[in-house]
């Protein structure tokens, strides 16, 4: 079975033999076009395999461009753009690879049929594993309580997870707007819980913060 990297560069090598066999050498001096691939700025890794449509956003015609998404597991895809394949699709894996911030980097090209180059416009992509937030209230009397749940998705062989230490926000709609009433942190379960004295119903929600690894989400919302 390939590895990741031995898929990557199996496909670089063979991607590279067509360019030189067309006159790559020459194209690079020229730059008489531009091109990009339009990625997301976020993508959230919910499942063990995620696979993203990258598109090249391009002036060029009769034109060839490869470049590589590097970041924090090195190479992660290799792209080859042409007039007959604009797109191509990127496949996060879960068991293999690392969340964090990948960047686009130019290896070789020509536009022209090989006459003129491609000024090539770096651009990047955040993976971030998915996160899930729960509430559920309850009242005595004039006392109000919340319990939350907080889960996020981490590798394949975990799945998802109730992670300790995730910072959530105690929301309450007043006015018009969601405004914070505590930060509280979960425990090692992946809960919190909150009392307090209120007389009135209000809608309650939580908003659990992004982390360095993690996205952001916001629960249902609960009456009480």
């Amino acid at each position: 079975m390939l590895t990741r990297t031995t898929r990557v560069l199996c496909t670089a090598a063979l991607a590279m033999t067509s360019l030189v066999g067309l006159g790559t050498s020459d194209a690079l001096a020229a730059g008489s076009c531009s091109a990009w691939a339009r990625l997301p700025a976020q993508v959230a890794i919910d499942r063990s395999d995620v696979l993203v449509t990258a598109p090249v956003v391009t002036n060029c015609t009769n034109y060839s461009a490869a470049a590589y998404l590097n970041g924090p597991s090195g190479n992660l895809a290799f792209l080859w753009y042409m007039d007959s394949s604009p797109t191509q699709t990127i496949d996060f894996s879960a068991s293999f690879d690392k969340v964090g911030t990948y960047s686009t980097v130019f290896d070789n090209g020509y536009s022209d049929n090989g006459t003129g180059g491609v000024n090539w416009t770096p651009t990047s992509m955040t993976f971030k594993y998915g996160t899930w937030s729960y509430i559920a209230s309850s009242r005595v009397g004039t006392a109000v309580y919340i319990n939350t749940q907080v889960q996020q998705y981490t590798n394949t062989y975990a799945g998802v997870i109730s992670p300790a230490g995730r910072i959530s926000y105690l929301q309450r709609y007043i006015g018009g707007t969601w405004q914070n009433m505590i930060a509280l942190t979960s425990n090692s379960t992946g809960r919190w819980t909150a009392g307090f004295i209120q007389t009135k119903v209000y809608q309650y929600r939580i908003l659990t913060h992004e982390n360095g690894t993690a996205l952001s989400a916001t629960s249902a919302s609960t009456f009480r």
